[in-house]
C-alpha cells in the first residue's frame, strides 16, 4: 500500500511539474487542490513549484489526514531548501502532525542535520514531544546520531526528557548499544 502511495505522489508530481512548465493556470476556488499540491511539491523536493503554490494561494500550513504540512514532509526529508522557503512565507515552525512529530523530530529522526540547525535559528520548541512523550533528542539519542545529539544540546535540548515509560536520552542511548553518543 505504501509503494502505491509513494508511486502516486511521485506520478502526481510529475505532472504538477509539467503542468508548471506548460504555464497551465490553476482556476479560482481550487484551494484545496493547490494546497495539495503545495504537500506535494515539498515531498518531491519541487522549490519551484512550492513557491508557485505559494504564490497561488497556498496556505504553507495545510494538512493532510495524519496532520503532516508542507514543513513536516520537507523536513522530514531533509529538504533545507524548501523548509527555508516554508518559514519565510509562515510555516509554523513548531507544527506537529497527528502523532505528535514536529518538523524538528522529524529532521532529527532521519539525520537532517542542516534541517535542524536551520529549524533551531527559528525559535523552534527544541523539546516539543510526540504523543509518546519523545522529543527531537530522544529520538537521536535512540538512534545514535551524535550530530544531531550535539546540535540539540547547544541549542539547550533537555537531556532529562522522559518520554512514555520514564525513559531519558541517556538511557536510551545505553539500551541500544549508543553509549558513547
Amino acid at each position: 500500500m505504501k509503494k502505491i502511495s509513494i508511486a502516486l505522489s511521485i506520478l502526481f508530481a510529475y505532472i504538477l511539474s509539467a503542468s508548471a512548465q506548460n504555464n497551465i493556470v490553476i482556476p479560482p476556488g481550487e484551494k484545496g487542490n493547490i494546497n495539495m499540491k503545495l504537500l506535494v511539491a515539498a515531498d518531491a523536493g519541487d522549490s519551484v513549484l512550492v513557491r508557485q503554490m505559494i504564490d497561488a494561494g497556498a496556505l504553507v500550513d495545510s494538512r493532510v489526514s495524519d496532520g503532516s504540512t508542507a514543513l513536516t514532509i520537507a523536513s522530514q526529508n531533509g529538504f533545507t531548501n524548501i523548509v527555508e522557503i516554508l518559514l519565510n512565507k509562515g510555516a509554523d515552525p513548531n507544527v506537529q502532525r497527528g502523532d505528535g512529530a514536529s518538523a524538528l523530530f522529524l529532521a532529527a529522526k532521519n539525520n537532517h542535520t542542516k534541517t535542524v540547525t536551520l529549524l533551531l535559528s527559528r525559535n523552534v520548541q527544541v523539546d516539543l514531544p510526540t504523543s509518546r512523550g519523545a522529543t527531537a533528542l530522544w529520538i537521536a539519542a535512540q538512534e545514535g546520531l551524535t550530530n544531531i545529539i550535539s546540535t540539540l544540546l547547544k541549542k539547550g535540548a533537555d537531556p532529562n526528557v522522559k518520554a512514555i515509560g520514564g525513559v531519558t536520552p541517556l538511557m536510551i542511548c545505553s539500551e541500544t548499544g549508543h553509549a558513547e553518543t
